[in-house]
């Protein structure tokens, strides 16, 4: 299918483009906005650790738990409003799902397969606002140099505001 939505960020502007309609949409980098796009109730920092393989971080409220499972080992974070669960393979400490309950139910749902040198090629995100997100890495680089020129957003032939994208699940 190709490249279905490309995402980028720069200071505080997030731009998303949809190479199938040519169209480029920009805004804050609001949670608001990422649910647009996302439908799942991320903030940036939350979409950097999908990407790199890792479920989102959280403050937990209280000690961690560890337990064994039939699905592997899992921690569970307990947190103000709810819990992350994540589950890892014990000997290589490969995340291969994480889970986020709230008092209503579970909002969201990462599923991490497919490691070669302990990088999830394979990322599958799920919420209860949404359509799921598959991302599949065909080659992953760990650590290379990065140039700055790559943060910046493709040419459009149309310019929208991200308030512009309707939110996934509304209505």
């Amino acid at each position: 299918m190709g490249l279905a939505l490309a995402l980028g960020t720069s200071d505080a502007r997030l731009w998303a483009y949809q190479p199938s309609e040519r169209v480029r949409y920009e805004g804050s980098a609001t949670p608001q906005n990422l649910v647009r796009l996302l439908g799942a109730p991320l903030v940036l920092g939350d979409v950097v650790d999908i990407l790199l393989g890792l479920p989102p971080t959280r403050v937990p409220t209280g000690p961690p738990a560890v337990r064994a499972t039939v699905d592997g080992h899992r921690l569970t974070l307990p947190l103000a409003n709810g819990e992350q669960r994540v589950w890892f393979v014990p000997e290589t400490l490969d995340v291969v799902r994480a889970e986020e309950e709230h008092r209503d139910g579970v909002v969201l749902r990462v599923d991490f397969g497919d490691h070669h040198d302990g990088f999830p090629h394979v990322v599958d995100v799920e919420s209860q606002r949404g359509a799921p997100v598959r991302l599949q890495y065909d080659a992953v680089e760990l650590n290379p140099e990065i140039a700055a020129a790559l943060f910046a957003p493709p040419p459009a032939e149309r310019v929208l505001p991200l308030e512009a994208v309707a939110t996934p699940g509304a209505g």
